[in-house]
């Protein structure tokens, strides 16, 4: 602010005033901050000294942010996410607008459950039975724990022998003989599959052998149904 200089009249009188009405003043008397805004405001102030503080949010990414403030007061408000765990926490953020995304599993019934997840992330573990044809199947199961009951034949030998069964129901199907008087009978088998093979008769030792072949076929019915209904002492 430009000096004035002091001069005096004949009379004594003050030539020069500055605009606050001292004799050779600067205006400084009469300056200060004129913002009525301001924290320091001067009412009585005539000129504007630069002075004025005014108090507010100066971070342009707060939510209150005060273009016109030029002294921080601690009054910034940042929303966003606050938590530290959260997938978009943000450091910066004062106030926590419930926009926090947390990542895992969702699923109450799940090994993993995570009850402060809000975003599923398909991590979600469930132990259980996954054989479709088990008793205990669970559609929801993605770990099969061991724990499935599959009831059926157990038997590898078996012709319905299946090896995800894990529990014996009886039902086991065994095909072969079950002739005890042929060559090739089979003990164990419940259901004769047609393969039973009998050992051929030989001379007259064979019942039923009327041509005496061996082998008691055709022939031998043929020769029976001929002396059928006929008296003994006439064949």
């Amino acid at each position: 602010m430009q000096l004035q200089h002091q001069r005096h009249g004949k009379d004594g009188s003050c030539q020069s005033l500055d605009a606050c009405g001292v004799c050779g003043g600067d205006n400084s008397s009469c300056s200060g901050c004129t913002n009525p805004a301001a924290d320091n405001y001067d009412e009585t102030a005539l000129f504007d000294d630069g002075s004025c503080i005014i108090s507010g949010c100066t971070n342009p990414a707060a939510d209150n942010y005060d273009p016109a403030a030029n002294n921080d007061d601690g009054s910034c408000i940042i929303s966003g996410c606050t938590n530290p765990a959260a997938d978009n926490y943000d450091p910066a953020a004062t106030n926590d607008d419930g926009s926090c995304i947390i990542s895992g599993c969702t699923n109450p019934i799940a090994d993993n459950y995570d009850p402060a997840a809000n975003n599923d992330d398909g991590s979600c573990i469930i132990s259980g039975c996954t054989n479709p044809n088990a008793e205990n199947y669970n559609p929801e199961a993605n770990n099969d724990d061991g724990s499935c009951v599959a009831t059926g034949c157990t038997y590898p030998g078996a012709d319905n022998y299946d090896a995800v069964n894990t529990a014996e129901d009886g039902s086991c199907i065994f095909s072969g003989c079950t002739d005890a008087t042929a060559e090739n009978y089979v003990p164990y088998a419940n259901n004769d599959d047609g393969s039973c093979v009998f050992e051929p008769c030989s001379g007259g030792a064979c019942p039923f052998d009327s041509n005496g072949d061996g082998e008691i076929g055709s022939a031998d019915l043929l020769d029976f149904l001929v002396a059928f209904g006929q008296a003994c002492e006439d064949l």
